[in-house]
């Protein structure tokens, strides 16, 4: 098959700044064999050790950016980085010319952006699927698709002491 998929992360690059960079933290971008089955998943991450998980609701925060006014965060605004990095850095124009019609004016019409937020955090006493449909819910009264909504959640014990060490030892 002629699918590619390509990804983006970029806080990746420096995980243990201050400070996360502007943008969506890891962007998947499939390409199928014909354009009408190309596709954009945007990841946004949180990561937290508190066990009431109040944290995840930012994710919500980051998505309405994509429609929102600064011009900076706008899906179409993203979508046209991306286009740069396929075209320039990448040198597939074929590809960026394909992102032109993947997106839309609002959520409802973003039918191939697909939502993946994601929360790790401390997995002791906390209880990450309320919290999670919680922030699935609040997508979908957003105007985003069922489908395009897929929430993840991963759990780990000693969350907060092992994000220590990461630091300590860099």
């Amino acid at each position: 098959t002629d699918d590619a998929v390509i990804a983006d992360a970029l806080n990746t690059r420096q995980p243990l700044s201050d400070i996360s960079r502007d943008g969506v933290d890891i962007v998947w971008l499939h390409f199928g064999e014909h354009p009408a089955d190309d596709w954009v998943a945007l990841q946004e991450v949180k990561a937290t050790g508190d066990a009431s998980l109040g944290y995840a609701s930012d994710l919500k925060v980051d998505y309405d950016k994509l429609f929102g006014t600064k011009p900076q965060f706008t899906l179409r605004t993203r979508l046209d980085g991306l286009k740069n990095m396929l075209e320039y850095g990448l040198g597939r124009s074929d590809y960026a010319h394909r992102l032109t019609a993947i997106g839309g004016p609002c959520a409802a019409q973003a039918t191939r952006v697909r939502l993946l937020p994601t929360l790790v955090h401390e997995s002791r006493d906390a209880e990450p699927q309320s919290r999670m449909l919680m922030v699935r819910q609040s997508l979908l009264t957003s105007g985003w698709d069922e489908a395009a909504v897929c929430c993840w959640s991963i759990g780990m014990d000693d969350f907060s002491a092992r994000m220590a060490r990461l630091v300590t030892q860099s």
